[in-house]
């Protein structure tokens, strides 16, 4: 597999210094991606979309859950918190290990569950689809932030990224944040005072744009089209309607809630810092 910059920002991220030096060496360094973001997180998001996409054609229904479903859903959604917490204390060496201790998770259910073994029982088999695609979905959220802060991490140590800030202190970690965020979330804008025309600003945007935009689009077309072929069905107690304020509330809290945990961090050393300096007079 060719190297690209992608590689190397997954790297710095899982086996970079925090609290201690660490060696580089292209061993380690072809260790971590082949058998981590490849055989990983890639053999986790083919396999289970391929094989749900050739048996159903679309996300199956879910049935009755195991143990092992459960165990597996309920893994996916304490990640939530826990990486969250470790984002705030500014380890994402940890934070992007335990997102992909969720990816290791998965792979091993599948692997368990075997769900190439058991066609003939359409039932199982789609519920054993369903909760691995759920998962991938958990797993997309989870590690999604990390194009932002990584890329911005990478921006600020780098002779590169550091070459383009014309204002240093808070505010040039503030447009390099900005960059970033922009890129992989929104229109691809950056501050006046961040020279982005130069190959690194341009390569590493651009790799956060491609991956913030499909990264995300494509499972939320797939869950899309799913919902779409499903069945009408008659409302009934337990129903939640979407055009409800309790739907609006649970939708914008989940948001905001989980925006926080995963930016509030790095708006501190930018943003926030830069403010206070404003108020002090620096």
């Amino acid at each position: 597999m060719p190297m690209e910059l992608r590689h190397l920002r997954y790297f710095v991220a899982v086996a970079g210094p925090e609290t201690t030096d660490t060696d580089f060496t292209w061993a380690e360094f072809l260790r971590r991606n082949n058998d981590e973001l490849v055989a990983g997180w890639g053999n986790l998001v083919n396999r289970s979309i391929s094989m749900a996409a050739k048996n159903f054609g679309e996300i199956p229904a879910a049935g009755d859950l195991t143990e092992a479903d459960q165990a597996l859903l309920a893994t996916a959604r304490g990640a939530f918190a826990t990486v969250g917490d470790l984002i705030s204390r500014h380890r994402l060496k940890a934070a992007i290990g335990e997102a992909m201790r969720v990816v290791s998770d998965a792979n091993k259910y599948l692997s368990d569950q075997a769900p190439w073994k058991i066609k003939d029982d359409p039932a199982r088999l789609g519920t054993i689809l369903n909760v691995a695609l759920q998962v991938v979905s958990d797993c997309n959220v989870l590690l999604t932030p990390f194009l932002v802060l990584l890329g911005a991490s990478i921006g600020v140590l780098t002779t590169a990224g550091q070459a383009g800030i014309a204002n240093p202190g808070p505010h040039g970690f503030s447009e390099i944040l900005y960059a970033y965020s922009s890129a992989a979330n929104n229109n691809g804008s950056a501050f006046a005072g961040l020279t982005v025309s130069t190959p690194f600003y341009n390569i590493t945007t651009g790799i956060a744009m491609w991956f913030g935009r499909f990264g995300s689009i494509i499972p939320v077309l797939a869950i899309a089209g799913a919902l779409a072929a499903k069945k009408r069905i008659a409302t009934t107690a337990g129903s939640l309607p979407t055009h409800g304020p309790l739907f609006v509330v649970l939708l914008l809290g989940t948001v905001v809630l989980v925006g926080a945990l995963t930016y509030v961090p790095a708006f501190a050393l930018g943003p926030v810092v830069e403010h206070l300096m404003m108020l002090s007079g620096k």
